[in-house]
């Protein structure tokens, strides 16, 4: 990404956050304490038109924005940005912070409604904040001079938005939500040509899906085909596993039940796209 901040400028704008769930290079600085990689995400946007001059784009789950600002770079004439701030806690990426901090030495208090960390409760050594993605992404907005809207939306309610769009983008999401199949039904009449989907799957020929109610991860575990059958029944034309790659899930998953556990080892990330 370019941006006409001075690298310094950069530095002092992603220094004021303490953690980012995306990794970005901007200029010649990158963030620090990032949820996901660099080598990841563009993985992940590998199914993403490198050429989107004159199209829309709906962001669901964007948190801080890597794949809206990513669509913006390669052309993209609208994008909306939307995201429901609760879900981020309800993950692995408030374990995180958490680790990051403890390391650091800080203690977690709690101050108002809002979660701090400080080295010694009585100093006056600054506050460290866990920022919501709204704030976040507002920073990134400025560096990159962004036109991206930002709306704070659940994703049930996408459906009430007045617009439809090109593309939808859904990236590791599904698997966080209490009902994913209705999820897919609020996008769908919102989307004009394909919905960009990834998230863990479990490696079964079977249309299976399992609830992992250990947090932080939680949510549902579907295999591809199950994936893929949800597409089609609520009305995708053609869906398609495009890529997967191999993780280790044990380092997220709290679960003591040992074949959850083993259903996790044997998960993967699964890229999809479903075309109307």
């Amino acid at each position: 990404f370019k941006t006409s901040f001075s690298d310094d400028e950069v530095k002092k704008m992603f220094d004021s956050v303490d953690g980012w769930y995306h990794s970005f290079k901007i200029g010649n600085v990158e963030n620090t304490n990032t949820m996901t990689s660099l080598n990841y995400q563009m993985w992940i946007s590998q199914i993403i038109p490198t050429d989107l001059n004159g199209m829309k784009i709906l962001d669901i789950g964007a948190n801080d924005g890597f794949y809206s600002f990513l669509c913006e770079s390669r052309g993209a004439e609208r994008i909306l940005a939307v995201d429901n701030n609760q879900l981020e806690f309800s993950n692995v990426y408030s374990k995180r912070i958490t680790e990051l901090n403890v390391k650091r030495g800080y203690e977690e208090h709690v101050m108002g409604n809002d979660m701090v960390w400080t080295k010694d409760i009585s100093s006056e050594e600054p506050m460290f904040k866990n920022m919501a993605p709204t704030e976040r992404f507002q920073i990134l907005k400025k560096i990159l001079n962004s036109k991206v809207d930002y709306k704070l939306m659940n994703v049930y309610d996408v459906d009430s938005i007045e617009e439809t769009f090109d593309i939808a983008l859904l990236f590791g999401v599904y698997y966080h939500l209490e009902n994913p199949v209705l999820a897919f039904q609020k996008i769908f009449p919102k989307i004009n040509d394909s919905l960009f989907l990834s998230g863990h799957i479990i490696e079964s020929k079977d249309p299976i899906m399992y609830l992992n109610d250990n947090k932080p991860h939680g949510g549902w575990f579907a295999s591809s085909e199950c994936l893929l059958q949800i597409g089609e029944k609520i009305g995708f034309k053609k869906c398609v596993l495009l890529d997967t790659l191999d993780m280790n899930f044990d380092i997220y998953s709290r679960t003591t039940d040992p074949d959850m556990k083993d259903l996790l080892n044997k998960s993967k990330i699964g890229l999809f796209k479903f075309s109307k």
